[in-house]
């Protein structure tokens, strides 16, 4: 009766965050996830139990309350972060036309550079790859993992880290340009697009699902009716390559050899993929719950350059994980959820105030007006929330951390500028 009663009282403050702020921002997705979740969370023990083989113990089905409470907590969390803030309604598409759109133009005269940027870190990556276990391996994760990234190359592993995030910018400038109708630009930047997009199915990752989401929205939001065919298509290609990036991790084959192989996964999936994909898109609330009973202790170095925003070449990190990371297997790491109660209570009101502070950035931002970099920053904010219930702390801080120092950035930046930052009615 309890968790009915938690639910009721989370579905009912959602529902006021909404009639607040109709523009959902990311403390609404933190909010329905966490919903979500609890509910896939009790519901568990009606699923196949094969679904979980990669997901711990399950200790926590035996106690799932501790569990459930942790993630009414957090759903606490993302709810403060709204209190006192109100924004009229504006939808995603609407924003898209005016504001999205609207960036290309304004940034003509940067489009070459940031094409050549693009271009540039696809080079150093290539450079900094393993060529032989980037064309074929067997091992899950190998790629992008310290044994892939060459030790000639200064730098080799911040090069072959970050690549994702230029993935994402050459995917989300292909499908901008593209429904812009700026051919030659859309036609220079699709190789390292295309690059970006093969390199996910090589790897069986789930970014190919970020990947063709954001091809949806870009191109949805032109507007045009003819476009919305091919946003649809790319919706259902997201979902497709969720199945097979889930099929994928246990094919014993990866690399770019095996790119054909994971395309026609995606169209073959098993069974019980929709039933596996509910379960690994929610998949962090067992491996939360499961890390906490646990009980493992850290090294003090390990939590505080968890929190560390530098990167492991200069405070050291990847020596102090392999000494003290803890797991609950050999491919189930611990959750940032996780470990941010088990460090303590201070590393968890770090945490959650970090949360809080980035949550609060989005709305605010809405509440400006500033609709587009409210979807930017939230949507960034959500996918690394989501990641932070399946991967450890120092995967994902920095990321969230990012959030309210943008905005900072730019206010900072409107002001040196002599511009208004308040006030200004546009959807940028």
């Amino acid at each position: 009766m309890i968790y009915v009663f938690l639910i009721m009282i989370e579905a009912a403050l959602l529902i006021d965050m909404f009639r607040r702020i109709p523009f959902a921002s990311a403390p609404h997705g933190i909010s329905l996830y966490c919903i979500a979740a609890q509910i896939v969370f009790l519901a568990a023990p009606l699923f196949p139990s094969e679904l979980f083989s990669a997901a711990g113990n399950l200790w926590s089905f035996r106690e799932p309350l501790q569990g459930f409470l942790l993630y009414f907590s957090i759903f606490c969390v993302s709810y403060g972060s709204t209190i006192g803030v109100k924004s009229r309604a504006v939808s995603f598409l609407s924003v898209g036309r005016t504001g999205l759109l609207g960036l290309a133009p304004k940034l003509d005269a940067h489009l070459p550079l940031l094409i050549s940027a693009v271009y540039v870190h696809t080079a150093l990556y290539l450079i900094s790859s393993d060529h032989a276990m980037l064309w074929q391996n067997n091992k899950y994760l190998l790629i992008n993992s310290s044994v892939y990234v060459s030790s000639d190359v200064p730098l080799a592993g911040l090069f072959v880290s970050t690549f994702q995030l230029t993935g994402v910018l050459s995917v989300a400038l292909l499908g901008l340009l593209s429904s812009q109708g700026r051919r030659v630009y859309a036609l220079a930047v699709a190789p390292v697009a295309l690059f970006a997009i093969a390199l996910a199915f090589a790897t069986s990752s789930r970014t190919i699902v970020v990947y063709f989401a954001v091809l949806a929205f870009t191109t949805a939001a032109s507007g045009a009716r003819h476009k919305i065919l091919p946003s649809a298509t790319f919706g259902a290609l997201a979902l497709l390559g969720l199945f097979g990036a889930l099929e994928g991790r246990h094919a014993g084959s990866f690399g770019l050899s095996a790119v054909p192989e994971a395309v026609y996964r995606c169209f073959a999936p098993r069974n019980a993929d929709f039933l596996g994909a509910v379960v690994n898109l929610f998949q962090g609330v067992f491996v939360t719950a499961d890390s906490l009973k646990t009980e493992a202790t850290y090294a003090e170095s390990y939590k505080l350059l968890s929190f560390s925003p530098l990167p492991s070449f200069i405070d050291g990190f990847d020596e102090i994980r392999r000494l003290h990371e803890r797991r609950l297997h050999f491919y189930v790491p611990m959750s940032a959820v996780a470990e941010a109660v088990m460090f303590g209570p201070i590393y968890l009101l770090v945490a959650a105030a970090t949360l809080f502070i980035s949550a609060r950035t989005t709305v605010l931002l809405a509440a400006e007006e500033r609709f587009v970099m409210s979807i930017v920053l939230g949507t960034m904010l959500l996918i690394f929330f989501v990641v932070a219930n399946a991967y450890p702390m120092r995967n994902v801080y920095r990321q969230i951390l990012f959030v309210p120092l943008i905005y900072v950035s730019l206010r900072l930046f409107y002001r040196a500028g002599s511009l208004k930052w308040q006030g200004r009615r546009d959807f940028g």
